[in-house]
């Protein structure tokens, strides 16, 4: 993969913030508790803030490993007004080479 190739798009279930927030909380409420969910959360200039969660609906991307020196990067990008994400290769990557990213995780409580 050369750099700078679009590898694939981030999808799942797109929602409101405080659904976001509400899917999150009735995730950890689950018996047993949900120990993975893949929830990405997106800042628009615009408007509030909106998830995109692809725990039950979403493709590969939702098991791209995390790593600090990631080979690919994730961009924003704007299609018809809304926030789409990206998947992109920061440097050429060899066949068979592992496609990670940096999650910039921040962990909430």
């Amino acid at each position: 993969i050369c750099r700078g190739s679009f590898i694939f798009e981030y999808v799942g279930e797109t929602m409101a913030f405080e659904e976001g927030e509400e899917r999150k909380k009735q995730y950890a409420s689950e018996n047993p508790p949900r120990s993975h969910h893949y929830v990405m959360t997106v800042e628009d200039y615009k408007q509030r803030p909106y998830f995109i969660d692809a725990t039950k609906k979403g493709n590969e991307t939702r098991f791209l490993n995390h790593s600090c020196a990631g080979n690919i990067c994730c961009q924003k990008w704007s299609v018809k007004r809304r926030f789409r994400m990206g998947f992109f290769a920061k440097k050429d990557i060899a066949a068979g080479e592992e496609i990670t990213f940096d999650y910039k995780f921040e962990n909430e409580g």
